[in-house]
């Protein structure tokens, strides 16, 4: 999602929508929650890394995504 913001700032409107993606397909496969222990360990992941990923998620959607958020 930092990356996204980031190609966004860069006013780089596709390489932001290609992180953002990328992004949700990650976040995709953890729908309830954070990955199991051992993941977590080796990727460094805190319940705060969840929350900032989330709040980072809508503020990039709203700028990568033509129109309101759908489904989200």
């Amino acid at each position: 999602m930092w990356m996204a913001l980031t190609y966004h700032q860069l006013n780089q409107p596709e390489e932001a929508r290609r992180e953002f993606e990328q992004a949700e397909k990650w976040l995709a496969i953890y729908r309830d929650g954070m990955p199991p222990e051992p993941e977590r360990r080796q990727l460094e992941l805190h319940l705060h890394n969840r929350l900032e990923v989330h709040i980072l998620r809508l503020e990039v959607a709203s700028l990568v995504r033509p129109g309101p958020m759908k489904g989200k």
